[in-house]
């Protein structure tokens, strides 16, 4: 069980208007990517309109939250990008329809030049803490990639892993407490990644 403590207005510090200064809590990290206004066929929601658009954007947080055993009550922090500060009225709209706004998570907004295509007005980050999982499961989701970029998501695949455990010395584990292969160990050089 996760218990999240918000601090609306922490010591010499003004009140949030709308959000919590500090959210503290125990758990396991969920971290959503920013999301922006798209549909489930990644086609432009709410063109020139911030309220659909900011609709859109929460929905699709939900959806994303929902994959990894959370809710909106389980955020604790909010990045809104917008690209007219104008626009965060709809923003806020959007997100007290689906937060309490008794205990708001913690939230920052930034107007920024662009979005990564032009059209979207929104894109919003999400981070949660829920409670532990029943069994020690690793919830993967793959992306296609091609030479333009991601071109679709693949579902949500569970997969059974094994407790990490402490590296023992300088010489790094895998998840199962085996050795790591050379290169595998944080901070070396060789590691692979995901474009991103």
């Amino acid at each position: 069980m996760v218990v999240l403590q918000h601090l609306v207005t922490p010591d010499g510090v003004a009140a949030g208007r709308g959000y919590s200064q500090v959210v503290t809590g125990r758990g396991r990290l969920v971290v959503v990517s920013g999301q922006v206004a798209q549909n489930e066929r990644g086609e432009l929601v709410g063109a020139g309109d911030p309220a659909a658009q900011a609709r859109q954007v929460f929905e699709n947080l939900r959806r994303c939250l929902a994959q990894a055993g959370a809710g909106f009550g389980d955020v604790v922090k909010l990045t809104f990008f917008v690209l007219d500060v104008a626009d965060l009225p709809a923003v806020r709209a959007a997100r007290d329809a689906v937060i309490d706004t008794a205990r708001p998570p913690a939230s920052t907004a930034v107007q920024v030049a662009a979005l990564f295509a032009p059209g979207y007005l929104i894109e919003v980050e999400a981070w949660a803490l829920v409670g532990e999982l029943a069994q020690p499961e690793l919830i993967l989701t793959a992306a296609r990639w091609h030479r333009t970029g991601v071109s679709g998501w693949h579902p949500t695949i569970p997969a059974r892993i094994g407790r990490a455990r402490e590296p023992s010395g300088d010489r790094a584990t895998s998840r199962r407490g085996r050795p790591a292969p050379p290169g595998s160990a944080p901070g070396a050089t060789g590691r692979r990644s995901c474009p991103a």
